[in-house]
C-alpha cells in the first residue's frame, strides 16, 4: 500500500510504502546472509533503500552512530530523517521534498541511481541540534530484480577541514604577508615610516585576525568556546573594518561606505566572535562585487536588537542561494566556503543572534546579522 500520495513536495516524490510492506522488504534483504556480515565490517555507513527512498537495511556502523540498538527503529524512514537533517520536516512529504533538498547531493545520487550506474555526490547536513556533517555518498542498484538502492555514506569532515586549512587559510595568510612585505619595502626612512605606519599596523592586525579566526572556527565546531561579553560600539566596529579593507588589494576599485542612517549603538556581546562574523560579511560582499561597484555597510537599532547589514549590487543565483551557509560550499574554489558557514555557526550557536540574506536581480544582495542588546 502506498501512502502520502497527496503530500506536498518541491523536489523528490513524497510517497512511501506502508510500514508492513517495509518490514517485508527488510526480511527479504536479510535473507542474503552475506549482506550484514560484509557491511558490518566497514567504517562507512551502509543503507539499503526501497523505491520510495525508505530504509530497509542499515549496518551496525550507522546504528552505533545513531545510538540505535535495533534497525527496526529506523525502518521506513529516509536518510535525512534518520540523520536528523533540519530540512527533513520542512514539507509534509519529509526528506527529499523541500526546496533545499534539490541541492542535496545525497538525494540527487539516490534519484539518479535508479537510472544510471554508480553515482558519487557530496552533501552537507545541518541537524536540528546545530551539528553539521559533510558526507560523500555512493549509490548503486546491485539487485537487478528489485528497485533497491545501495547507499554508502562516508564522513569527510576532516578532509574538508584539511582542504580549507591548506587552500583557504594558507592562501589568505600568504596574501596578507605579501601586503606586509610590500609595505615594509616602502619604509626606508623615518618619514616613510610615519606615512605607512598605520597601514602596517592594520595589515599586521589582520594577520593575527586570520590566525585567531581559524583557531576560533575549530574551537566553535568542537563546542569549546567560552563567550565573554563586553560593551561594543557597533558603528565604531564597522568603521574599523571599512578603514582596514579600503587600503587592501581585495577592495581595489570597489567603494566601501557606511550608510548615513546608521545608528551609534552600544550593546553587549563577545567582541572577538562578533568581529569574525562582521569581517566575513564584509569580505564576502567585497568578493561578490566588481570594480566600479559599491559595498554599503549599516548598523541600526531594531527594537531590542542591533542589526548589521552588508549590501552589494549583485544577484546570487537561485541554486547557489540554496547552499548558502553550508559548510565548505563555495563558488570560488575547492577548499573554500567556510565564511558564510562560520558566520551562521558563531551567530546562532554562540552569540544568540540570527543571520539571513535576501538576493534579487533588482536590489542585489544584502546579508543581515541581528544580535540582542544585552
Amino acid at each position: 500500500m502506498i501512502i502520502g500520495e497527496t503530500l506536498k513536495t518541491n523536489f523528490a516524490s513524497p510517497e512511501r510504502l506502508h510500514q508492513n510492506a517495509v518490514l517485508a522488504q527488510h526480511k527479504e534483504i536479510l535473507s542474503d546472509k552475506n549482506l550484514s556480515l560484509l557491511y558490518d565490517f566497514t567504517t562507512d555507513f551502509i543503507v539499503v533503500l526501497n523505491e520510495y527512498r525508505q530504509v530497509i537495511f542499515a549496518n551496525k556502523t550507522l546504528l552505533n552512530f545513531l545510538e540505535k540498538s535495533d534497525v527496526k527503529e529506523i525502518l521506513g524512514q529516509r536518510p535525512g530523517e534518520i540523520l536528523n537533517c533540519s530540512e527533513a520536516d520542512k514539507e509534509t512529504g519529509g526528506c527529499g521534498t523541500s526546496m533545499r533538498c534539490s541541492a542535496c547531493g545525497a538525494v540527487k545520487a539516490i534519484l539518479k541511481a535508479n537510472h544510471l550506474d554508480t553515482q558519487v555526490e557530496e552533501c552537507c547536513i545541518q541537524t536540528f541540534d546545530g551539528n553539521t556533517y559533510n558526507f560523500r555518498t555512493w549509490t548503486t542498484c546491485p539487485w537487478k530484480d528489485r528497485d533497491y538502492t545501495l547507499l554508502i555514506i562516508r564522513d569527510i569532515a576532516d578532509e574538508k577541514f584539511r582542504n580549507a586549512l591548506e587552500q583557504t587559510f594558507f592562501h589568505d595568510l600568504t596574501n596578507t604577508a605579501c601586503d606586509m612585505q610590500g609595505l615594509l619595502s616602502l619604509i626606508n626612512s623615518p618619514e616613510a615610516y610615519k606615512k605607512y605606519a598605520h597601514l602596517l599596523s592594520n595589515v599586521s592586525r589582520e594577520l593575527l585576525e586570520e590566525i585567531n579566526g581559524q583557531r576560533d572556527l575549530r574551537y566553535a565546531e568542537e563546542g569549546t568556546i567560552i563567550v565573554k561579553k563586553s560593551p561594543i560600539k557597533g558603528l565604531s566596529l564597522l568603521k574599523d573594518f571599512i578603514d582596514l579593507y579600503k587600503n587592501q588589494k581585495l577592495a581595489e576599485g570597489i567603494g566601501l561606505v557606511i550608510s548615513d542612517d546608521s545608528d551609534d549603538i552600544t550593546f553587549l556581546s563577545d567582541e572577538r566572535l562578533l568581529r569574525r562574523v562582521i569581517e566575513n560579511m564584509i569580505k564576502n560582499a567585497i568578493e561578490a562585487s566588481c570594480k566600479g561597484q559599491c559595498v554599503t555597510a549599516a548598523c541600526k537599532r531594531d527594537r531590542d536588537s542591533v542589526m548589521f547589514s552588508l549590501h552589494n549590487p549583485n544577484f546570487i543565483e537561485k541554486d547557489i542561494q540554496l547552499n548558502i551557509f553550508k559548510r565548505s560550499f563555495s563558488t570560488k574554489a575547492q577548499g573554500r566556503g567556510w565564511g558564510t558557514y562560520s558566520m551562521k555557526l558563531l551567530t546562532e550557536r554562540y552569540l544568540n543572534g540570527e543571520i539571513e540574506f535576501t538576493s534579487t536581480e533588482k536590489d542585489g544582495t544584502t546579508f543581515y546579522a541581528k544580535y540582542p542588546l544585552t
